[in-house]
């Protein structure tokens, strides 16, 4: 039995189907982020692949690479040294038959001819010309190195043969064959001894056995298990979201409550400059009905005779206990997902809304200046008795 005995009718259907192009995520390294391609990629249980060299790099920095137990460089998900494999997914684009485009077309780099190269040696990671290549076979030190032909697009009748990894313990043999029991790949040399009492079959054979696998019930499992995630994940965002909406409305509330704040400020120096002088009109009296001074007394009578009536009169702003109406509205036909940074707003009806209450110098004299302040209820812009604050809502978003 040989490998070209061994294609089946599943695996001609297989040629025949368009292959999904790799993404640069899964030909370049995840670390350095270099091609993979001649760097040995490694696919680690997470099915993550890393090359050689980075793979190394990170176990001797965690324990040394015979260290039992490692890490993905990329996502930390544990695994066992034991159960890292070749990408051959990765691999197989480069292996024998090796497929290159013309813009990829090499040059041989073991001698100084510029021929073209025709051959790649995995073991020196080198492009070799003919020459080179024959040479590279007779060398003793070389002559075992797993040389593999490139394929040119002007080849179209070798792009479809079919590429199988070399065996890493018998030179020069195929890994063409699957071992069930161990469920790993071996050559024929592996199932004549090391697995001559296994079950094995060929790799066309095993391959439509994993397909039809993974086509069927594992599928539709995962995809039900994604769902889910996505759904908690959907629960989380909605978490955010709304925490974030809380945050925006906390801070809308706070901003309502310094502007009450400030307006309490404002009415508390108001009704200390009035405090202040009504007392020293109040003494100013008493000075004059007790003085001896009688032209004094009568000078000032039209002075005084203002300045009562215009403190009798006086009303100091009064803060409502009862008017604020803080509401949260719903708003409608939100998406929640889409909408939710924008979800409902605060309308916050105060009553202290309309009424401004302007500063107070020192002076007596700019007492007058009140005269112009609206309160509840003389209000010119609401009905009779209606407070100034019901004619409109202060929204915060």
């Amino acid at each position: 039995m040989d490998p070209a005995s061994s294609s089946t009718a599943g695996n001609c259907q297989q040629n025949n189907q368009a292959q999904r192009p790799l993404r640069p995520d899964e030909v370049n390294c995840r670390i350095c982020n270099n091609e993979l391609k001649y760097r040995h990629p490694k696919l680690l249980p997470c099915l993550h692949t890393v090359c050689a060299e980075c793979l190394q790099k990170s176990t001797e920095s965690k324990g040394g690479p015979s260290s039992m137990a490692a890490r993905c460089p990329v996502c930390r998900q544990m695994f066992s040294s034991k159960d890292i494999l070749e990408n051959y997914f990765i691999t197989g684009m480069q292996g024998s038959p090796q497929q290159a485009s013309k813009q990829d077309q090499k040059t041989c780099t073991s001698c100084e001819d510029n021929a073209k190269a025709s051959w790649f040696c995995e073991n020196c990671v080198e492009w070799l010309c003919d020459a080179c290549k024959h040479a590279h076979q007779r060398v003793k030190l070389t002559k075992e190195h797993n040389v593999t032909y490139i394929i040119l697009p002007s080849q179209p009748e070798l792009t479809n043969k079919r590429w199988f990894p070399p065996c890493q313990i018998h030179k020069g043999q195929m890994l063409w064959l699957h071992c069930a029991t161990c469920e790993t790949l071996v050559c024929q040399e592996c199932q004549r001894t090391i697995h001559n009492s296994h079950r094995t079959q060929v790799v066309d054979t095993a391959a439509q056995g994993v397909r039809q696998l993974y086509h069927g019930n594992c599928s539709v499992r995962l995809a039900e298990k994604l769902q889910q995630v996505k759904q908690l994940y959907s629960g989380f965002r909605l978490v955010a979201e709304i925490s974030n909406r809380i945050v925006t409305l906390n801070n809308n509330l706070k901003e309502s409550c310094k502007k009450k704040q400030q307006f309490l400020e404002r009415q508390q120096l108001e009704v200390s400059h009035l405090e202040r002088a009504l007392s020293r009109c109040q003494e100013f009296i008493k000075v004059t009905m007790n003085s001896k001074n009688n032209a004094a007394v009568v000078s000032c009578k039209k002075t005084l005779d203002k300045q009562v009536d215009f403190l009798l009169r006086r009303e100091p702003t009064k803060m409502p206990v009862a008017g604020l109406e803080l509401t949260f509205l719903l708003n409608d036909n939100c998406n929640i997902l889409k909408q939710l940074g924008s979800l409902g707003h605060l309308i916050i009806k105060d009553p202290l809304d309309n009424i401004k209450v302007p500063m107070m110098g020192n002076a007596p004299n700019n007492l007058g200046t009140y005269s112009a302040v609206n309160f509840p209820g003389n209000c010119n812009n609401n009905g009779p008795g209606q407070h100034p604050g019901q004619s409109q809502a202060s929204k915060l978003t």
